[in-house]
């Protein structure tokens, strides 16, 4: 199984599956502080500060969703495993 992953990350077919899955509908929204190559920013002036930024995840802590959606979801196999 690991080698059939390892296969499909590095051909970029890992999430074609996922995406086809869920190509109707809006993915999970969040905020996210982004921290990614800090330091090499850094360096050449571009961001001084980290800085949060709206992303698309296909998971997610602490996120609201309306009943509707979590309901279609869980139907397409969502894990949830804590609510708030």
């Amino acid at each position: 199984m690991q080698t059939q992953l390892l296969y499909h990350v590095k051909e970029g077919t890992f999430f074609s599956a996922v995406k086809k899955k869920f190509s109707k509908v809006m993915p999970i929204f969040k905020n996210l502080e982004i921290r990614h190559m800090q330091t090499f920013a850094k360096e050449h002036g571009i961001m001084t500060t980290p800085r949060c930024t709206l992303i698309e995840s296909y998971q997610g802590e602490e996120i609201l969703l309306g009943m509707p959606l979590l309901k279609f979801y869980m139907e397409e196999g969502l894990v949830v495993t804590r609510l708030h």
